[in-house]
């Protein structure tokens, strides 16, 4: 179950979409951090920061930008979701 519900449009250069977006997951989702003997913490989020933006940028990339409708994300306790506007075809 989410624990808040957050909703944000971000426009701009394809470039700041990505960085905003990457931000904005960020900050609603869990991080957890490792402390050893280096001189600097590890941080520890749900998923791998390049894996997420990479997520981002291939919705970003491969939408369809005939269809108006804005892609989404959503973060869930046990997911995350990336949806992009387009259609399937088979075959």
């Amino acid at each position: 179950m989410l624990k808040r519900f957050s909703n944000r449009m971000i426009e701009g250069s394809i470039i700041n979409q990505v960085d905003e977006t990457v931000e904005f997951i960020k900050k609603n989702m869990h991080v957890r951090f490792e402390i050893s003997g280096e001189p600097q913490r590890k941080e520890i989020w749900d998923y791998p920061l390049l894996a997420l933006r990479e997520a981002v940028i291939n919705a970003i990339v491969h939408r369809d930008y005939g269809d108006t409708a804005d892609i989404q994300i959503k973060i869930f306790e046990d997911e995350l979701q990336v949806w992009s506007p387009g259609f399937y075809r088979s075959g």
